[in-house]
C-alpha cells in the first residue's frame, strides 16, 4: 500500500492534462474530419491512456533528474526514498508495454507516436543541458500526444499527412516548450547546481526574462502562417487553427499569468482575439471553434479545478 500510495503522488497526475489536452486536440480534429467512424467507447480509451502517460513518464522523469531533484524537489519519493526506483520503474514499463498493445489493436500507426514520445521523453532529461534544445525536445514529447489522438482514433484518412496538420502538430509544440521555459525559473538554483545548462542557467535571469517576453509571441506567429495563401482545404485550416487557439488559452494563460516577468493580461486576450478572428472566417453557427468548445469546455473546467487545487 506504501509503494503504491507513493508511486501515485510521484506521477503527478495533477498535471496530467497536459497530455490528456494535447492528445484530446488529435481525437476533436479527427471527430471533425472523419464524423462517420467516431467511437466514442474509443475516444475515452484514447483519453485515459493520454492522461496517464503524464504520470508513467514521470517516474522515468524522476530517476534520469535525480540529481537536480534533490535540490529543487527534495520531498518527491523518489528523492526521500519513499518510492523504491527499481520497482517504480518495472511498474511504468509494464504500464508502458500494455499501452503499446491496446495502440495497436487501436491502430498501428499508433505506435509511431508512442515510440517516439518516450524516446524523446528520456532524452528530454539530457537536453536540459543542451538549451534551448531540451525545450525543443519537450514540446515535441507533448505533441506527439496530439499525433497519438489523431492516429489512434480511427481508420487513417487519405492523405494522413496535410500541410495544416503539419501546422498543428508544430504550433503545439511551440506552445509545450514555451510552457517548460518557463517552468525553468523555478528550478534555476538546482539546475545550476547540479550542472544543468539550460538557456536560463547559461545567460542568466534577465536575459531569460527578455527571452521569455519574446517567446510568448511565438504562438500567434504561428497561427498567422496558417493564413498563407495555397494552404490545404479551408475548412480543415481553419479547424486546425482553433484547435491550436484552444491549445494556447489552456497553456499560456496559466503561464503567462503565473509569470511575474511577463504582463498578466497580454497572452491570454491576444491569444483568444486571434482565435475568434480565426473563427470568423467561416461565419456558421456550425463552425468548427464551436464544435471544439462543446468538446473541449469540460477538459478546460478540469484543468482549472485542478489547477486551483493544486497550484504550478
Amino acid at each position: 500500500m506504501a509503494f503504491a500510495r507513493a508511486y501515485i503522488k510521484s506521477t503527478r497526475l495533477y498535471y496530467a492534462f497536459v497530455t490528456g489536452i494535447a492528445g484530446w486536440v488529435g481525437v476533436s480534429s479527427y471527430h471533425w474530419l472523419m464524423p462517420g467512424h467516431v467511437n466514442y467507447t474509443r475516444s475515452s480509451i484514447i483519453l485515459a491512456m493520454l492522461f496517464l502517460s503524464w504520470g508513467i513518464n514521470q517516474i522515468f522523469n524522476d530517476y534520469l533528474g535525480l540529481p537536480e531533484d534533490r535540490i529543487n524537489a527534495p520531498n518527491r519519493p523518489m528523492v526521500t526514498g519513499e518510492l523504491n526506483a527499481k520497482w517504480s520503474l518495472w511498474l511504468s514499463s509494464a504500464l508502458l508495454i500494455g499501452v503499446l498493445i491496446v495502440s495497436f489493436y487501436l491502430n498501428p500507426w499508433s505506435l509511431i507516436p508512442v515510440i517516439a514520445g518516450v524516446l524523446l521523453n528520456i532524452l528530454y532529461e539530457y537536453a536540459k543541458a543542451w538549451s534551448l534544445i531540451g525545450n525543443l525536445i519537450f514540446g515535441l514529447s507533448i505533441a506527439m500526444c496530439t499525433a497519438y489522438g489523431f492516429l489512434a482514433a480511427g481508420p487513417n484518412p487519405d492523405p494522413v499527412f496535410t500541410s495544416n496538420r503539419i501546422c498543428a502538430f508544430v504550433l503545439v509544440a511551440i506552445l509545450n516548450g514555451l510552457m517548460t521555459y518557463y517552468t525553468y525559473f523555478k528550478d534555476y538554483e538546482g539546475d545550476k547546481s547540479a550542472g544543468k545548462r539550460t538557456f536560463i542557467v547559461k545567460h542568466g535571469l534577465k536575459v531569460a526574462r527578455q527571452a521569455g517576453i519574446v517567446g510568448a509571441f511565438l504562438p500567434t506567429l504561428g497561427l498567422s502562417s496558417l493564413s498563407i495563401p495555397g494552404m490545404d482545404d479551408p475548412e480543415e485550416h481553419t479547424l486546425q487553427a482553433t484547435v491550436c487557439v484552444l491549445c494556447a488559452d489552456d497553456y499560456l494563460s496559466p503561464v503567462v499569468d503565473g509569470c511575474a516577468f511577463l504582463p498578466k493580461s497580454g497572452g491570454r486576450t491576444n491569444v483568444l482575439r486571434l482565435g475568434y478572428e480565426y473563427s470568423s472566417l467561416c461565419g456558421r453557427p456550425d463552425h468548427p471553434y464551436c464544435y471544439l468548445q462543446r468538446h473541449s469546455g469540460a477538459l478546460s473546467v478540469l484543468r482549472k479545478l485542478c489547477l486551483h487545487r493544486f497550484p504550478v
